[in-house]
């Protein structure tokens, strides 16, 4: 998000050098540092989902339903799940 504020102001200081306007620089850079979190929300917070998960999986113990189970490996979970709570 920074990024973005950094670049407008960047660009158009550099295209505008020997006379740039900074009334209108601050509030360019001003109204995307406001606007852009909230066009990027979705895709950021999807992406610290997606790296949270890699880092900490889902057990099956954790109570979320599955998209699709498998026949075989529900069997496997389920015989693991009884021979840990077996063993305990």
């Amino acid at each position: 998000m920074q990024l973005v504020v950094v670049l407008i102001l960047i660009i158009s200081v550099a295209v505008t050098w020997p006379d740039p306007p900074m009334w209108i620089i601050g509030g360019a850079t001003a109204a995307s540092a406001l606007v852009v979190p909230f066009l990027f929300f979705p895709y950021s917070r999807t992406i610290w989902t997606a790296i949270d998960l890699a880092m900490r999986p889902l057990d099956y113990d954790e109570g979320v339903a599955p998209g699709f189970v498998l026949g075989g490996d529900q069997a496997q979970l389920e015989s693991e799940r009884k021979a840990q709570d077996e063993g305990e």
